[in-house]
């Protein structure tokens, strides 16, 4: 979000942070949808926000109107008029632990949220309905404490409480999500060796 300070005067940086920290957002990233492209609802519309979840602390902000309206037309200078971002970022290298994670299986029969490492929500497909694109809304249908198999990242946009559509999804390669050694540790290693 540097590049904020590039267009902003100095004078609207406040209001603009204020917005930021109410959205929860540090990096471009973390307002662009799976598809690498596509601002996420939740992070320009105050009544989406709720389904914005981090492990990250930010502080309770209470921004004005005036406030939204500056990220909003901020976030649309830095991408697009329509919320697309162009070039878009590349694909999801791992699920970030940061953020509230959203899954899918390979034919979309289900959508998980994970909230936290024990509990997950199930989302089905809402059937029979008159709506264009049915098959990407569903609805909230159970909790479980296993995991299910779903290893997709998927972005969803919330209509209501117990209702989503999906959006994007992106495949995530394992290799990519492995934690490698830290430096410290591999120091601390190196020097309990005799010589």
């Amino acid at each position: 979000m540097e590049e904020v300070t590039k267009i902003l005067s100095r004078s609207q940086w406040m209001s603009f942070n204020r917005a930021r920290k109410y959205f929860k957002v540090y990096f471009l990233s973390h307002i662009i949808m799976a598809d690498g492209q596509t601002v996420h609802p939740s992070t320009i519309n105050p009544q989406f926000s709720e389904h914005r979840v981090t492990g990250m602390r930010f502080p309770q902000e209470q921004p004005t109107n005036d406030d939204f309206t500056l990220w909003t037309n901020t976030i649309r200078r830095l991408t697009s008029p329509t919320l697309l971002l162009s070039p878009p970022l590349g694909k999801f290298l791992c699920i970030c632990p940061e953020y509230t994670s959203w899954l899918t299986n390979h034919n979309q029969s289900q959508i998980v949220h994970q909230k936290d490492e024990t509990t997950f929500h199930i989302y089905l497909p809402i059937l029979n309905t008159v709506r264009l694109r049915s098959k990407n809304i569903f609805q909230f249908h159970h909790t479980t404490n296993q995991p299910p198999s779903c290893n997709i990242t998927a972005s969803v946009i919330p209509h209501d409480a117990n209702t989503i559509s999906l959006h994007s999804v992106n495949i995530i390669k394992e290799h990519t999500c492995c934690r490698k050694e830290s430096f410290l540790s591999k120091l601390q290693k190196g020097s309990s060796k005799t010589l």
